[in-house]
């Protein structure tokens, strides 16, 4: 009801204006049986009010022509769709039933069908669930940027789950500004791997460098994770999101490292 309030709204402002430029100006709807002799419908159409909105309130310029506004438009609204991947974890060492397993893909609701039933606009989502073990990480990442991260036209968002070790209440999602180029598992990984106090790509550089989740490649130093915790907590979620330095150095670290790598090569490859 607000949104045909609105579109009426739209229609008479936009009636008037054309009264006022142009004199004697015809209703905006204009039934033939009560003008015979004019049989066209003045009724301006979505576009057109959008466009006249758009002029009035400066948001294209002035000198905008109407077709080069539609032509802008129904170029944006080509633009290939934003795929969204998550991934999650199963189960490995003492926990046999991983939570970001559940959260992803096994409980009711989860975030699968949570997005399904409320699909965003022109996105498509995709979720895996990746082996806890560190050789299992690398082919499952260079098989997910293989066959759907690089073949799309679009931009990705690639969002990596994981399970914290023990900490004190209050509970809260830690979203991670970096991953450490460090391999120190403090258990084996599913494949019996363990190594310790080891870079994870000896070619970027010592164990003691890192990158940076959600940065600019002009910025490599910053990250925005701050300004989606704070997003965040306006939206209601004050005290169970917090921003963190520390993915730990097991396979959730090795797992965001490994993917912030493949992006950022990928990038420098153009």
């Amino acid at each position: 009801c607000i949104q045909s309030c609105l579109s009426q709204l739209k229609v008479l402002i936009t009636a008037i204006t054309l009264r006022n430029t142009m004199g004697n100006f015809l209703p905006p709807i204009v039934k033939s049986d009560e003008f015979p002799f004019f049989k066209v419908n003045l009724t301006p159409s979505v576009d057109e009010i959008d466009f006249e909105d758009d002029l009035s309130t400066g948001v294209i310029p002035k000198n905008t022509t109407f077709e080069q506004y539609m032509s802008n438009k129904n170029k944006k609204e080509t633009r290939p769709p934003v795929k969204v991947i998550v991934t999650c974890f199963g189960a490995f060492g003492g926990i046999p039933s991983n939570p970001t397993l559940s959260i992803v893909k096994t409980s009711t609701p989860n975030i699968s069908t949570l997005l399904t039933s409320h699909p965003c606009p022109n996105t498509i989502l995709e979720t895996f669930s990746l082996n806890v073990s560190s050789k299992s990480v690398s082919s499952q990442m260079s098989s997910i940027f293989t066959s759907s991260i690089l073949p799309h036209p679009g931009p990705v968002l690639l969002l990596h789950t994981g399970v914290d070790g023990p900490q004190p209440p209050p509970y809260k999602f830690k979203l991670e500004r970096l991953a450490h180029n460090e391999t120190d598992f403090r258990i084996p990984d599913n494949d019996g791997h363990q190594p310790s106090h080891l870079p994870i790509s000896e070619s970027f550089g010592p164990k003691e460098s890192h990158l940076r989740s959600m940065s600019l490649p002009s910025s490599p130093t910053f990250s925005r994770i701050d300004a989606v915790v704070e997003k965040l907590k306006k939206e209601g979620w004050e005290n169970l999101v917090t921003p963190s330095d520390d993915a730990g150095r097991f396979v959730c670290n090795y797992t965001l490292f490994n993917s912030l790598l493949k992006a950022k090569e990928v990038y420098e490859r153009g």
